[in-house]
């Protein structure tokens, strides 16, 4: 999953140094905030799918807090293998926000 992550957010044969990866990584974070967020709104509107509003729901109890935790994190002093490893996890998330917000927008 990790390639598939560096593949989509890389140019191939780039290598990234640790500060920029951390970087990138907190860029990431506060879209996927952005990305929630507007979901967020989105669900708010009473006008809004019944399904794509329990799906909000759902992403907003597992992923908020944690969403929240990640993007007030200061990934500098991470390894390289922790800041992969939050890569992976905010892809998580990103994923379950987009599929909610399909949801919504049908």
């Amino acid at each position: 999953m990790q390639e598939t992550i560096d593949s989509i957010l890389f140019a191939p044969g780039d290598k990234l140094s640790l500060e920029e990866y951390a970087s990138s990584l907190s860029e990431l974070c506060q879209n996927a905030k952005g990305g929630y967020e507007q979901l967020m709104l989105t669900a708010k509107d009473k006008s809004a799918p019944a399904k794509g509003v329990k799906a909000a729901k759902k992403v907003e109890e597992k992923y908020k807090a944690r969403l929240d935790e990640l993007c007030s994190m200061d990934f500098s002093a991470c390894t390289e293998e922790e800041i992969s490893g939050y890569y992976r996890e905010v892809s998580t998330i990103i994923t379950a926000v987009r599929e909610a917000n399909d949801l919504i927008k049908r």
